[in-house]
């Protein structure tokens, strides 16, 4: 049986016809063609001075998508091309999930504006990514030529904060919560676990962990799970698989974030990144969970004889639960 696509958001509808950093960037486009705060704002965030623009100047920005420049014989397809004759161009590049930068195809934008300046006072570029990508952006900036405030750094999070701030009650308001929902299941990244509704999670997961995500645990106090999958809770419970297959430690989430590159989140651990390297997730989306300090249990829970009792990857049990328990056979059986 066929399954169709849900229309109750058009920006979802949209998403589902060609590339998606193409897609995310058309819909931005729009909000900031309909949202005159939010275009002028995000102008402000780009370095260009908006005290000087008239409302004829701000009825004349031109926004488009897609947008074809042919430069040394090759073709280059603007996502967001933002334009005020004789004031400013902007070009905006988008990316999505761990999608790899172009530092060439950036270069080729940077000299396109460079080319274009003879006919604006004002050329910028922006990068906008779904994961936090400062370090390579603070790469490019020497490679790609541009002046300090002619380069700039967004996430698409940045971008869904952008127009939250606008979203007022006035005839937009619709249209902007669409946006937001759209972007915010796609892009949104931190909850504080404190803020959540208790009966909305989870108290406690235990959760798996050999030798190598242990010493991630220890040093940057986090784990690590799928980013689509497992819910939010209270509490990380640390069975340990080798060399004890015990229960030993117990942290407080503090908040969970998704979209997180795998490398951010591993590259403290040799070990962790050499495996990631070697299989090809370093870019894979994460989602972390934030722990406060991780406490050691009066005694550690231990596994009995046999394969009895042992915790593959995680489980859900409450906190009696697990003060209560003597073996790992108590809380799995």
């Amino acid at each position: 049986m066929e399954i169709g696509k849900s229309v109750k958001n058009i920006f979802d509808l949209v998403h589902h016809f060609g590339n998606e950093e193409d897609q995310i960037s058309a819909n931005f486009g729009f909000i900031l063609k309909i949202n005159e705060t939010v275009l002028l704002d995000l102008l402000k965030k780009l370095s260009i001075n908006i005290k000087k623009l008239k409302r004829k100047d701000i009825q004349r920005i031109d926004i488009e998508t897609q947008v074809p420049y042919k430069y040394k014989g090759k073709l280059s397809i603007i996502d967001l091309r933002i334009k005020l004759d004789n004031e400013f161009l902007i070009f905006i590049e988008s990316k999505i999930a761990g999608s790899s930068i172009n530092k060439f195809q950036l270069k080729r934008y940077a000299d396109l504006l460079r080319r274009e300046k003879a006919f604006y006072h004002k050329i910028r570029l922006a990068l906008i990514t779904q994961f936090d990508r400062k370090n390579e952006f603070g790469n490019l900036k020497n490679f790609i030529g541009l002046k300090e405030d002619e380069f700039h750094y967004f996430r698409w999070e940045n971008i869904r904060e952008l127009v939250d701030k606008y979203n007022v009650k006035n005839e937009l308001k619709f249209v902007n919560q669409l946006f937001l929902d759209y972007v915010g299941d796609k892009m949104g990244d931190k909850k504080i676990i404190a803020e959540q509704r208790i009966k909305d999670i989870k108290e406690v997961m235990i959760w798996s962990t050999n030798p190598d995500w242990w010493e991630l645990s220890i040093k940057k106090k986090i784990i690590c799970q799928d980013n689509n999958e497992a819910p939010d809770v209270q509490y990380i419970a640390f069975y340990r698989t080798a060399p004890i297959s015990a229960i030993t430690h117990i942290a407080k989430v503090k908040y969970t974030e998704k979209n997180v590159a795998a490398i951010d989140a591993i590259k403290k651990v040799p070990r962790l990144m050499e495996k990631a390297e070697k299989g090809k997730w370093t870019n894979e989306p994460l989602k972390i969970y934030h722990l406060e300090e991780l406490i050691e249990l009066p005694f550690p829970i231990r596994k009995g004889k046999g394969k009895k009792g042992v915790i593959r990857s995680y489980c859900f049990k409450t906190f009696a639960q697990l003060l209560n328990a003597r073996k790992l056979e108590d809380l799995t059986r």
